[in-house]
This record gives C-alpha cells, structure tokens and sequence, in this order.
C-alpha cells in the first residue's frame, strides 16, 4: 500500500526495446491508483491483481503495446468497503485509458490489449463511490515534453 501509486514507471516512463513482463503482480489498498503507466511501451503484465485503489486500479496515459493477460480488477473485496473511500475522483474506476498515443507518428504501435481480464465490484452500490464503472476513457492528456 502507499499514499498514491503502487507501482509506476514515470517519471520518465518506461521504454524496453523488447518486451518487459512483469508476473504475478499485486496492487492494492493504495489511497490513489494501483498501477500508473505514462510514456511507456512494450509492457506485459501477467497474471495481476489489483484490488481496493482509492481511484484507479490501472491508469494509462501515453503508453503502446502494453498488455494485460489473466489478470483480475477489483474495486472494493467484500470487507474493505468502510476502510477505502474515493478521495480523488467522482468514482472509482477499474481501468482508466487515454486515447493518445506515446508515438502517435507510428502506425504500427497498438495500445492496450485485454486478454482474460476479469473487472469485478465496480457496481456505485458496491463501491459507494459515485460514478464508479470498470473501464473509463480519461479526457485530461499529462504532457511530457520530449519522447
């Protein structure tokens, strides 16, 4: 647990030339998000789970070629309901995705890819937290200078 990101690769993001698998990850009980991927690529996350985030479970902002394969979101577990509240945000969200590109000049560079990825408790009278749901698309773009 930590006051805002578990895990994150920014700054100043995280570029492997080849792909970077990360197994068997666990996120969770975090005040802000579970996992923050900014200007980053070519990442694989493998069965992880993220849990009972304040905010976000997973945030993405300006990331390609990121993929998540038999992996469980949660919004709150059964119990952790009057321990976690949405601080930040009008709701809780499993997945938060921005529309843009890290290397919006490439063609071939795809986003973020769902393989078996289950999203659970993200019902507002599950969470109790507004406008909570699943998978959200983020409007605000974080902006890094130079890639």
């Amino acid at each position: 647990s930590s006051h805002h990101f578990a895990f994150t690769v920014y700054p100043p993001g995280w570029q492997p030339t080849g792909q970077a698998l990360i197994e068997d990850l666990k996120v969770y009980r975090n005040a802000g998000d579970g996992l923050f991927l900014h200007a980053s690529r070519n990442l694989k996350f493998t069965n992880a789970l993220i849990a009972d985030n304040g905010q976000r479970g997973i945030r993405i902002n300006r990331a390609d070629d990121v993929i998540f394969e038999d992996t469980r979101v949660i919004g709150l577990t059964k119990g952790t309901e009057r321990h976690i509240r949405c601080s930040h945000s009008p709701g809780l969200y499993g997945m938060s995705i921005h529309p843009t590109k890290l290397q919006m000049w490439s063609n071939k560079a795809l986003g973020t890819t769902l393989k078996n990825v289950t999203f659970s408790r993200f019902l507002p009278e599950e969470t109790h937290c507004g406008d909570s749901t699943a998978i959200v698309t983020e409007g605000m773009q974080i902006f890094t200078p130079v890639y």
